[in-house]
């Protein structure tokens, strides 16, 4: 009876030694919205990007790490995987090891200026809704071109075969750098490999971001981003330049904010981009609300006008003013 004692107590101590230097979580987004654009019909869409992921860390000793982080996208009217044809673990699938170096991640993964656009976007960058990135916030420029050479894949703010490197924050500031292996750049002659640059600072009510990257059709790209937290509101701007292998440019800026009132909050934004060819400037306000039903659950609603909406892919302009009116229900776990 003592040995079974003996041996349970041993058994229940490795276990608590074995949790303790582990972790995995699981974390999703559900979002659903309808949606009324000018020449449109109505349409169920998704506000935010429906996920669910599963990260986690073991505990290596000495101070160093394993990570892990995959993350599955659907488009949640239909249940299947985003956009139909992307590959399962579309948002982001890495592995890597974190310490007092920083962290570094191999696989699929945001680029370093990617990553930074959230924290200068009332919308948070990645939504569908009233988001000025990745339009005017990046002068239309994209991260991803090629995807492989299967550009349906593709997701123009994230590379597959990459290096992703995070430096420790010091007294604030981060360097964060980003490069993509030449296999990654199908059709491209000389192969090009990719490679983004972002330092940041985030310390108290200020944070800023300096970003340069250059994709794998040559395509170079620069901003600065910065904001400002006034107690109730917090105030945003951005400027930024994609030059193309011509030496065309596309110059775009923005301004915005996300304010508290009451139990919610507003956002706002406006911003403009010009092309070096093209005569008239693209034009964005948007304007929405969220209403907090709890911490991970909110509703919400948006009012979108677009003005000269570049079509870089046939280089012509949408002169028409575009109305988009939006109203959902976000939840995340």
């Amino acid at each position: 009876m003592k040995k079974t004692l003996i041996a349970l107590a041993v058994l229940g101590s490795v276990a608590s030694v074995a949790q303790a230097q582990s972790n995995v979580t699981i974390y999703g987004v559900l979002d659903a919205s309808i949606v009324k654009t000018t020449g449109i019909a109505t349409s169920m869409q998704s506000g935010d990007n429906n996920r669910i992921g599963f990260k986690g860390t073991e505990d290596l000793g000495g101070g160093l790490s394993a990570t892990f982080q995959i993350e599955q996208r659907f488009d949640i009217d239909t249940g299947t995987n985003e956009a139909g044809t992307r590959p399962l673990f579309q948002g982001r699938s890495t592995v890597g090891l974190a310490g007092g170096f920083g962290s570094i991640k191999l696989g699929r993964e945001l680029t370093a200026k990617q990553a930074t656009a959230a924290a200068f976007d009332p919308w948070g960058a990645t939504r569908n809704r009233g988001a000025f990135n990745p339009d005017l916030g990046d002068a239309y420029y994209n991260s991803s071109v090629l995807a492989n050479g299967v550009s349906p894949e593709a997701a123009g703010n994230r590379w597959s075969n990459g290096v992703f490197y995070n430096s420790p924050v010091m007294s604030g500031f981060q360097a964060n750098v980003s490069v993509a292996t030449k296999e990654a750049q199908a059709g491209v002659t000389p192969p090009n490999v990719p490679y983004s640059l972002t330092g940041t600072y985030n310390n108290g009510p200020i944070a800023a971001a300096l970003s340069y990257e250059r994709n794998n059709v040559d395509t170079k790209f620069w901003s600065l981003a910065g904001s400002y937290n006034v107690g109730i509101a917090n105030l945003m701007a951005t400027y930024a330049q994609q030059k193309f292998t011509d030496d065309e440019k596309i110059k775009a800026w923005t301004i915005g904010a996300r304010v508290n009132a009451g139990p919610g909050d507003v956002l706002v934004g406006y911003g403009q981009a010009r092309a070096d060819n093209v005569s008239e400037k693209a034009k964005k306000f948007a304007i929405g609300y969220e209403y907090k039903l709890s911490k991970r659950t909110y509703v919400y609603a948006d009012a979108i006008n677009y003005k000269n909406k570049f079509n870089l892919a046939t280089s012509t302009v949408d002169t028409r003013s575009v109305n988009t009116f939006d109203i959902g229900l976000h939840h995340s776990f």
